[in-house]
């Protein structure tokens, strides 16, 4: 898990800001490679805040409830020594031996599982960039993608992750969305092909004789 998580993280902050930085002007490279580091920066803050807690904790169907805001809740060795230094008897016997696993994944500590979860929610506006790379002021962009990461990914991995959530429930995961992708990739070959087909033969046309995949 925490292989997974470098290799997610290490996708954004180099990965993609270099990517990125590599499409647009050389003017504007430094401005697009910070747009990759500084929605890492913005995605972390707002998801030890408030986002983990309304994407993958138990609420409603449509969003998670507030029982982790700031991490509240959540046990991890650091605080079983800190407690355990306060010699306060009770506070020992309530966590010593105790690390919190979230429901979703009770084999890992939930600090893991909620780190990984960030990754994700990172590298998830970061590609948005691409499509307004040059055209959004910087302070725009971070305001966009606050509000998107709080008011659009939470709670879509809530409904999707989440066993209570409407499109888990739906079974959305496992059937309708692979039958809407396969048939929405054979109509759009199909599309290509005919179109290809079509244009091939006319005299000067710039379209490829061979049939697009």
């Amino acid at each position: 898990m925490l292989a997974s998580m470098a290799l997610v993280l290490m996708m954004t902050v180099p990965g993609l800001a270099l990517f990125y930085g590599g499409m647009v002007r050389k003017k504007n490279v430094l401005a697009t490679l910070m747009q990759s580091f500084a929605i890492t920066c913005l995605v972390t803050l707002l998801w030890y805040v408030v986002g983990y807690s309304l994407a993958f904790t138990p609420g409603t169907p449509y969003i998670g409830s507030l029982s982790r805001l700031f991490m509240n809740g959540v046990i991890y060795v650091k605080d079983v020594a800190a407690v355990a230094a306060t010699k306060d008897a009770p506070a020992v016997a309530a966590v010593v031996g105790k690390v919190s696993v979230s429901h979703l994944g009770v084999t890992i500590p939930e600090t893991v599982y909620a780190m990984f979860q960030l990754t994700f929610a990172i590298i998830t506006p970061a590609l948005i960039c691409g499509a307004f790379a040059e055209r959004m002021k910087f302070s725009a962009m971070l305001w966009f993608m606050g509000i998107w990461s709080i008011v659009v990914y939470a709670p879509i991995a809530h409904w999707m992750w989440e066993p209570a959530g409407w499109g888990a429930v739906a079974g959305v995961l496992t059937s309708r969305v692979g039958r809407w992708c396969t048939l929405m990739l054979v109509s759009r070959r199909s599309r290509v092909r005919w179109r290809s087909a079509s244009v091939s033969g006319t005299p000067g046309s710039r379209w490829p004789r061979t049939t697009w995949c």
